[in-house]
């Protein structure tokens, strides 16, 4: 914990004005404090070599939280769809309010359950949030673990001041013996992050969302020192898109990058495909023509498309319904995940890897599949780019009868191929061949009882329902029915894990047939699971062969479709 003793370089209490020197226009948005700073109430600041940055502390000092940290320079102007450059100096005698959460990345706020009026975007957007504990009388030595948590959304939307990701409720939640320090990055999406093209291949553009999660990963590795934090035990735990993209970092650089210890994937596993420049060229090609940018010069273009207005691209490019996501750029992401994980091309963590039981239906609820009105025309039509044999697998696994139905199938099937099938190609992969590692997986099966979008509550453990319970986030948590209490066993479980201890199974509270104190390791001989759940005890299951031979099919396709992109 960061200690008062020792608290000169971390955590200082603060009763001095900001300045009143004006900033770059557009570039620093929380330069200054708002109207609600009282300089006689104590803040925390931290001294960084490019700036100094007030926050706040909260429940009576026992956390301290910075927001909207800047990490990187802001991608405008002619750094839009490049990689990320150094954070910008805030210059001497300024001090940066970290009190309030920075923009947002240029996104659909709709996507995220907000509306253009209440969500901050811009594309000055690359800024991380810092919570960690704070104790009055303790000695502070050798550095807290560091958890750099990525969100999720599709790599279309998502953001850093999502009330579930905020860490303070986590820092409450967890066992006093086990402190950590929790980071959270905004990252760029759609267009702005994952947006590719042949001439954006030819300048090394692409994939920038990604390389903005290695921006933050460095500067964890460079200044978290400075709040308490230990440089060398970083774990990197994400959700869906975010757990996905951990995955790619594995395989980055050829499988040699090394930017974190150990990971914590939420719903999500090895990317299925990547997409190529080449494949989605199309695509740029339209976007280009709907902002007045297609010429046929490349420099003319991209230059066109750096000087478009950002809500002018954003909203094209919604209009245009494209879908943006990693592709293989030859540089940080060499080759397809099925060839990297074939020649062992993906580093082996340590890792704890989740999924929710019905993790497609909310998919198939939003794509409002149940209007389909023929089961064989939706199977057919979902895999037409399979060959015969593929196809009349596809029906086997999925098949179609008196009581299925267009939305069963899409949500089945749909919920293997994104999200049940990587994550349990991975945790093989881990556990299997040389150097297996430790993973400990789990099925999340706890229908929520409050559920903020009534669209979702007749369609099971739908995809996000665990976020609640994984952080603390008691609005959405009843205290009537186990759900407070599981939700601190995770936590429990969690930072074991994070603090490099076997996860313990805090069940005191809670009906379970599991014997075990600990967490039961997954192994490539016994690919067993904890089940989280509140309507019957928790239990243990094995991987199903029936279920095992599911995932195969779509790791061949996945294979297939590879090299359908070679």
């Amino acid at each position: 914990m960061v200690s008062f003793s020792k608290i000169l370089n971390y955590v200082v209490l603060v009763s001095l004005p900001l300045t009143s020197a004006s900033p770059t226009p557009g570039v620093f948005d929380s330069l200054f404090v708002d109207a609600n700073y009282n300089p006689l109430v104590p803040h925390p600041m931290i001294q960084l070599d490019y700036g100094m940055f007030l926050g706040n502390f909260l429940n009576n000092m026992r956390t301290a939280q910075f927001l909207g940290i800047p990490y990187a320079m802001p991608p405008i102007g002619d750094n839009r769809f490049r990689p990320p450059q150094p954070p910008i100096s805030i210059g001497a005698g300024m001090v940066y309010n970290s009190t309030v959460h920075g923009s947002a990345c240029m996104q659909n706020p709709l996507s995220t359950g907000f509306t253009s009026s209440t969500l901050k975007m811009s594309e000055n957007c690359l800024n991380l949030d810092v919570y960690l504990p704070v104790q009055y009388n303790g000695v502070y030595s050798s550095g807290l673990p560091v958890v750099v948590y990525f969100y999720g959304g599709d790599f279309d939307h998502g953001h850093n001041s999502q009330p579930y990701y905020n860490g303070d409720s986590f820092l409450q939640a967890q066992a006093t013996d086990r402190q950590v320090i929790i980071v959270v990055p905004n990252y760029r999406t759609n267009v702005f992050g994952f947006m590719a093209s042949q001439e954006l291949a030819s300048e090394g553009s692409l994939n920038p969302g990604l390389l903005d999660q290695v921006a933050a990963l460095k500067w964890v590795k460079k200044y978290i020192k400075g709040f308490g934090g230990n440089p060398n035990n970083v774990v990197a735990w994400g959700h869906s898109a975010g757990a996905t993209s951990i995955s790619l970092h594995l395989m980055g650089n050829g499988g040699n990058s090394s930017y974190f210890n150990r990971m914590i994937l939420q719903s999500g596993g090895m990317a299925s495909v990547l997409n190529t420049p080449k494949l989605v060229q199309p695509d740029f090609t339209k976007l280009a023509t709907a902002v007045g940018c297609n010429t046929t010069a490349t420099t003319t273009t991209m230059a066109c498309m750096r000087n478009v207005d950002a809500n002018v691209l954003s909203n094209a490019a919604n209009n245009l319904n494209f879908r943006y996501y990693p592709v293989v750029d030859g540089q940080y992401l060499i080759e397809q995940p099925s060839s990297a994980l074939a020649a062992q091309r993906v580093r082996k963590i340590d890792s704890v890897i989740t999924t929710v039981t019905n993790e497609g239906t909310r998919f198939a609820i939003d794509s409002s599949v149940s209007n389909i009105k023929s089961d064989s025309t939706y199977r057919r039509g979902s895999v037409s780019f399979l060959n015969t044999s593929s196809s009349n697998a596809f029906d086997l696994y999925y098949p179609a009868s008196a009581n299925s139905s267009a939305l069963k199938i899409t949500s089945d099937s749909y919920g293997d191929s994104e999200y049940n099938a990587p994550a349990f190609q991975l945790a093989q992969y881990l556990v299997s061949g040389s150097n297996p590692v430790a993973v400990y997986k789990g099925r999340f099966n706890i229908k929520p009882s409050i559920v903020a979008n009534q669209r979702y509550k007749a369609i099971g453990v739908f995809h996000e329902s665990d976020l609640p319970f994984m952080w603390a986030y008691s609005p959405e948590l009843s205290s009537t029915n186990l759900e407070q209490t599981v939700s601190n066993a995770l936590i429990i479980g969690m930072i074991d894990f994070i603090c490099s201890i076997a996860p313990r199974l805090a069940l005191s509270n809670i009906p379970s047939n599991i014997s075990s104190y600990n967490w039961p390791q997954y192994t490539a001989s016994n690919p067993t699971q904890v089940v989280w759940q509140t309507e019957a005890p928790i239990i243990q299951e094995t991987t199903a062969t029936s279920t095992i031979a599911k995932y195969n099919f779509w790791f061949g396709v996945y294979a297939y479709v590879a090299t359908l992109l070679a």
